[in-house]
């Protein structure tokens, strides 16, 4: 018995090393860029849509999956706030600011880990607004760019962000056009 239970033990680690190393091959082939994008209409006026979204300090109020948000020295003339998702922790920089309409963050994780950028574009929609954010990401290692590519939905990140958008605002997420650029 001890030696069957050794034995099967042994191909399983034999198993779990092979599949490591079939992904980390396969995920130094694969292109450490993503592009995503996804819409969100939304029956709130532009300017609460976007005040709400430019508010990063108050995110963690109405988004589950932000632990903390707190602002660091500024980068020049660019606002810096330092974002907790749980373990993971990452700094964003507001690079283009342009109220109600447009708002970019590039996002610069210290660990390396990923990187990239989120773009907000706000328009007015009848009596709402349509929301557009456009996620273009950067995954260093290569089991996780396999894992994305294979396994985890991309654009999971963004659905969730507009779902909390959604229902900060007191609506049902409406989301849609969900697309892979790249």
């Amino acid at each position: 018995m001890l030696y069957w239970v050794l034995s099967f033990a042994g191909g399983f680690v034999t198993l779990v090393a092979l599949a490591l190393i079939l992904a980390t091959i396969l995920g130094r082939r694969l292109s450490p860029h993503h592009t995503v994008r996804a819409t969100l209409r939304i029956a709130t006026p532009i300017e609460a849509v976007f005040a709400l979204i430019d508010a990063l300090e108050a995110q963690p109020g109405w988004d589950k999956g932000v632990t903390s948000v707190e602002t660091l020295a500024p980068d020049g003339d660019k606002v810096r706030r330092r974002m907790r998702m749980g373990r993971n922790s990452f700094v964003l920089t507001d690079t283009t600011h342009e109220p109600p309409s447009l708002l970019v963050r590039t996002i610069d994780d210290e660990h390396k880990f990923f990187g990239g950028s989120w773009t907000f574009e706000l328009s007015r929609d009848g009596e709402g607004t349509k929301v557009v954010p456009t996620e273009r990401g950067t995954i260093t290692p290569p089991i996780p760019r396999f894992m994305m590519k294979y396994f985890v939905d991309p654009a999971m990140y963004l659905k969730r962000q507009l779902a909390a958008i959604a229902r900060a605002l007191g609506q049902e997420p409406r989301i849609s056009d969900v697309q892979r650029l790249a």
